[in-house]
């Protein structure tokens, strides 16, 4: 694993966050609240690994988590990324279970 190599590599700053797409919507409506956190949790956890590679890098992150965000609020909620970033930026890395 190269992780800590690649982290030292990247550059910029980043800022991800999840507004509703509609100005009165109540949050309590269909989870809301709770998804963006979930699937960021879910996804840091490996299930946005998409290659496989064990590393989970900032564009797989975010397109785990506005795939399943959109999806779960029924187009509600609508995950967003601003900055200047890295997509190939490491966010976390699975390891093995003993």
């Amino acid at each position: 694993m190269h992780y800590y190599e690649d982290l030292a590599q990247s550059k910029g700053g980043i800022h991800l966050s999840c507004p509703p797409r509609a100005k009165n919507i109540h949050w309590k409506m269909a989870g809301c609240v709770k998804a963006f956190f979930t699937f960021l949790i879910r996804g840091l956890k490996g299930d946005a690994d998409a290659d496989g590679d064990q590393t989970i890098v900032l564009k797989e992150l975010f397109e785990y988590i506005y795939k399943n965000v959109r999806e779960y609020t029924g187009n509600v909620q609508t995950p967003m990324i601003a900055g200047d970033y890295d997509e190939q930026m490491p966010v976390g890395f699975i390891r093995e279970e003993d």
